[in-house]
């Protein structure tokens, strides 16, 4: 949490080139979730398992091709296994015995390239890694485990045929633990260089590695409660139908598209246009308000500044607004079912992208931090491209944390301005994000505004 003594006592922080016939998937039923599937993928046949919403593979990967067919670079001596920009794998003590039960090592960068898994599969996330576990109740580690394999009789009921053996992992130049501990690589990124890994041994945690490293891969997709396969590409396009015909239908001009994975389309309001992006059910802005005037056409005065009051900073950041323009009631368009965003609306944004620390990845810019304080890039997987805009303390020109912190006001449902909840992005070490509860009748912070969709009817 940030905390500056002299001003604040607490404040909120806030195909592929594979032949076809080796890509083989098979339906599985709405009971499955200890029936196998199997995906056939560069000559090895996998065992799938279907959990919840998510098909998993039940060993771990052991591919040495891409999925457009190049060769992955094989590591056989780690001794200089130090330095980034080499997507490798390797074997366990170069013991080829190793792979029937373990499968292959690869650095994070093999992982990130994108190319390591089939079309139509993934490596999971850090947060699909967490709902796997949260969905298991009590002691999910045993029902993940395997029934043998085990040192130290640790074996586990393997409930959910998930299989995880214990294949250890590598440190730079060293294996590591096999018999004792199974370690996933997720595609969650952590920083410059690090990203998220889940072990398993006597508990199963989220941890992070040095991209140099090397772990294990398991594959997943999306499926229905049928068992039927998700394509993910097909539901976007679905979902940007059923966007668009509601607003042709509304007699509106907005338009959608779809890039990078994501929907995308804009909100005019008073002579600016602001881009926004569809997370979930809701449209986000996703640049930061900068508008002088509310939205009877009035001027919000001495209600707003730019950081530092230097006009630098306005195509950037937006404005910071004080609690007289946030609580006027006017400050977001008097149409179209937009609003300042809820402190509810932060908490379930941050939830639906994973913990406080992952979240903060997710939402954070690519570019604009300051991540030689941080540590701890953006991937903007979310698409909000939230930037460290910084924020202001009372009425004295008294600035802070301009490449270092985001603070965005909250509203919530108290309605006295001396009481106004806030929400920060708040950039720690460890990227974290939080939401809570602050007197911050005195702070300016930016704003963001997002409107509730129905695209169902």
């Amino acid at each position: 949490m940030l905390t500056h003594s002299k001003y604040f006592s607490s404040f909120l922080l806030l195909m592929i080139m594979v032949n076809p016939l080796e890509l083989v998937a098979q339906k599985l039923s709405k009971s499955s979730e200890t029936n196998n599937g199997s995906l056939l993928y560069n000559g090895f046949v996998y065992t799938t398992i279907v959990i919840n919403d998510k098909e998993w593979t039940v060993e771990n990967l052991r591919t040495s091709k891409y999925n457009d067919g190049k060769a992955i670079k094989k590591l056989t001596d780690l001794s200089g296994n130090t330095k980034l920009g080499n997507p490798a794998y390797w074997i366990y003590d170069n013991d080829e015995s190793n792979v029937e039960d373990y499968g292959y090592f690869y650095n994070w960068e093999a992982v990130n390239s994108g190319k390591l898994a089939p079309k139509g599969w993934r490596i999971p996330s850090s947060k699909e890694w967490e709902d796997l576990k949260n969905s298991l109740g009590n002691n999910p580690v045993n029902k993940l485990k395997a029934t043998t394999g085990w040192s130290y009789n640790k074996n586990g009921t393997d409930e959910k045929g998930f299989r995880a053996l214990p294949g250890g992992y590598s440190h730079f130049n060293e294996n590591l633990d096999i018999g004792k501990v199974a370690m996933w690589w997720t595609s969650t990124e952590r920083g410059p260089l690090t990203a998220h890994t889940i072990s398993l041994d006597d508990y199963f945690y989220l941890q992070y590695k040095q991209k140099v490293n090397g772990l294990s891969v398991r594959l997943i997709r999306d499926v229905n409660q049928s068992g039927e396969v998700i394509d993910v590409e097909q539901e976007l396009q679905n979902k940007l139908r059923k966007l668009q015909e509601k607003e042709e239908k509304s007699g509106s001009l907005k338009k959608y598209k779809i890039s990078e994975g994501k929907i995308y389309s804009s909100l005019d309001y008073q002579k600016v246009t602001y881009k926004t992006v569809i997370i979930g059910n809701q449209e986000w802005m996703a640049e930061n308000l900068k508008t002088m005037t509310y939205n009877d056409d009035t001027k919000a005065k001495n209600s707003f500044c730019l950081f530092n009051k230097e006009a630098k900073y306005l195509n950037v950041y937006g404005y910071l607004y004080n609690s007289d323009a946030v609580f006027s009631g006017k400050l977001a368009p008097d149409s179209g079912g937009w609003r300042i965003s809820t402190e509810d609306d932060w908490k379930n944004l941050i939830d639906s992208f994973g913990d406080n620390t992952i979240a903060s990845i997710k939402l954070k810019a690519k570019k604009g931090w300051d991540t030689a304080i941080t540590k701890n890039a953006g991937t903007n997987e979310s698409g909000l491209n939230l930037l460290p805009g910084g924020y202001r303390y009372s009425n004295e020109d008294i600035f802070f944390g301009e490449g270092e912190h985001a603070g965005f006001w909250a509203m919530s449902s108290i309605t006295d301005r001396n009481q106004a909840t806030c929400s920060f992005l708040s950039i720690s070490d460890f990227g974290s994000v939080e939401v809570s509860s602050t007197h911050c009748e005195d702070s300016w912070f930016s704003v963001r505004l997002v409107r509730d969709i129905d695209i169902e009817d």
